[in-house]
């Protein structure tokens, strides 16, 4: 386990109060596993197949992890991230349930002691996680994506569902081939239903954009 907590610093000393920098720390070991280490096809098949390696092996990971996570509260940042990239699609809501659920719930009861925020990287098929997510502890879920790029709900949804949660939506890369007046549009309308529901719109880029000619 590495600190960065001087560069995160020294970052936030140059920025400003023209933004916030954020401490990332690792995914859940269902998610690294998932999308890192095993592969989707070969790690869902080993835990179905036989769970016990797999999830000795996981709770080895949670324990550095938990190392990880209480070094970043004892921190000075103030914004904790975690790339999770979850979607129900792989991580349905038993799984989440197993083996998500109490992590995020301890991380999000930390960071509430040390006032710090957790914030979590959703950028999938989130419905079916709903009432967990609001159980979660976490104190935001970003690069939300619309049905348009792979999710299952759009931002009027999404802050109808988490009344509690932070949220940052995700900019939908297909929008970067259209023309100005389509994506001030679609601009105009997060704004409007940020407004409706008394939020402030915190809109995210997370897509690899494709360049201009």
């Amino acid at each position: 386990i590495v600190s960065n907590e001087a560069l995160c610093l020294s970052r936030r000393d140059n920025l400003g109060e023209d933004g916030v920098v954020i401490g990332r720390v690792d995914r859940t070991p269902y998610q690294k596993l998932l999308l890192e280490l095993g592969g989707g096809e070969q790690f869902l098949m080993d835990l179905y197949d036989d769970p016990e390696p797999i999830e000795e092996l996981m709770e080895a990971m949670m324990r550095r992890l938990d190392e990880e996570m209480r070094m970043a509260m004892d921190s000075k940042i103030e914004v904790i991230w975690m790339p999770e990239n979850v979607t129900c699609d792989m991580t349905p809501p038993h799984m989440m349930k197993k083996y998500h659920l109490d992590a995020y719930q301890r991380y999000g009861k930390w960071a509430r002691e040390a006032s710090k925020v957790v914030v979590a990287h959703f950028d999938g098929k989130v419905k079916p996680l709903k009432d967990m997510l609001n159980q979660s502890g976490l104190s935001g879920l970003e690069s939300l994506s619309n049905p348009d790029i792979g999710g299952d709900s759009t931002y009027e949804e999404l802050c109808e569902m988490f009344p509690n949660m932070a949220l940052l939506p995700n900019f939908p890369a297909n929008l970067a081939m259209e023309s100005e007046a389509e994506i001030c549009a679609y601009i105009r309308y997060l704004k409007q239903t940020a407004d409706r529901y008394g939020r402030t719109l915190m809109l995210q880029v997370s897509e690899d954009l494709p360049a201009q000619s």
